[in-house]
């Protein structure tokens, strides 16, 4: 990903669960642009940040589409 001001920022995770069509769980780090895990303070981000982050997705049927 790249900032408005042309700062790149890379990130790394891994899919822990797909149940298609409805729910997809996924890790999600800051990471090199090697693939590396690095901590969020590797480009500048003050806080407290942990090092993953689980995501989860679930989609829903919305007026018979799928959202």
């Amino acid at each position: 990903m790249r900032s408005p001001e042309e700062q790149e920022f890379w990130s790394t995770g891994v899919y822990k669960e797909i149940v298609r069509p409805e729910k997809i769980v996924q890790t999600d780090n800051f990471a090199d642009k090697d693939g590396n895990v690095v901590p969020a303070s590797a480009y500048g981000i003050q806080g407290d940040w942990p090092e993953s982050i689980l995501i989860t997705l679930v989609f829903e049927d919305h007026q018979g589409k799928q959202n």
